[in-house]
């Protein structure tokens, strides 16, 4: 398996500055990984998105655009969306870095219960030493 496929298959990514795309609706923007390459077909993908969105608690926000989220929804669209193809590793950076306290331990709770859920390693770099004690089975500074 070459460095493409698995970085495209293996590994989801959550980022501090979200990267959704404006002009696509939020379950659009989790649909994204589903359309590069998968044979699944439109509405397998779609059905997969809303149900990501919905363990999430984004449903309500299937056709907004993300212009029209809060920085804590868009974080969910973006973790939907990092775990789309069930990854076997989440490479989270500063996912709560642009978040309040109350959607940053949100976040942070829907993160390790989708991970745990499943069954995926969860690498979360933070400059937050309140959410690295609260929640890191290991830290590393």
């Amino acid at each position: 398996m070459d460095a493409e496929t698995v970085r495209k298959d293996k590994i989801g990514f959550v980022f501090q500055d979200y990267y959704l795309i404006d002009h696509l609706t939020s379950c659009q923007n989790v649909m994204l990984p589903g359309l590069m390459g998968d044979c699944l077909g439109v509405r397998k993908i779609e059905k997969k998105a809303k149900e990501l969105m919905s363990s999430l608690n984004v449903s309500h926000l299937f056709d907004r655009y993300p212009n029209a989220l809060s920085g804590g929804e868009k974080q969910r669209v973006c973790i939907a969306r990092a775990f789309f193809k069930s990854p076997e590793i989440i490479l989270a950076d500063e996912p709560t870095g642009s978040l309040d306290a109350k959607n940053s331990d949100i976040v942070i709770r829907l993160l390790i219960n989708t991970a745990k859920a499943q069954g995926t390693t969860l690498v979360l770099a933070t400059h937050s030493k309140n959410v690295a004690q609260k929640n890191a089975e290991s830290t590393y500074s």
